[in-house]
């Protein structure tokens, strides 16, 4: 229904909102500390999982995991070895 494609539309923009800044840090941050390839290789993944969302969304309630939970395994991964390398330091 319409109602329900409108609902995806303001959860995508909103989600994509809401997880941008954590992304956006991670990434800088490991792109100037660990490894630019690296950056740009999950940087581009979270970007796909972002573009799955929206139908990942419609899915009944654990299809959403589709989309989120790797998105946030590309932000833990590149603030973790952001924390790995300067705990070599």
């Amino acid at each position: 229904s319409k109602s329900a494609r409108v609902r995806a539309a303001d959860r995508t923009v909103g989600n994509f909102l809401e997880q941008s800044p954590a992304f956006l840090v991670s990434l800088w941050l490991h792109s100037a500390f660990v490894s630019p390839v690296n950056a740009s290789a999950f940087g581009w993944t979270w970007l796909g999982f972002r573009a799955v969302y929206p139908w990942a969304y419609r899915l009944r309630f654990p299809g959403v995991f589709i989309s989120t939970m790797p998105a946030y395994g590309c932000v833990f991964y590149l603030l973790g070895e952001v924390v790995r390398c300067a705990l070599k330091m």
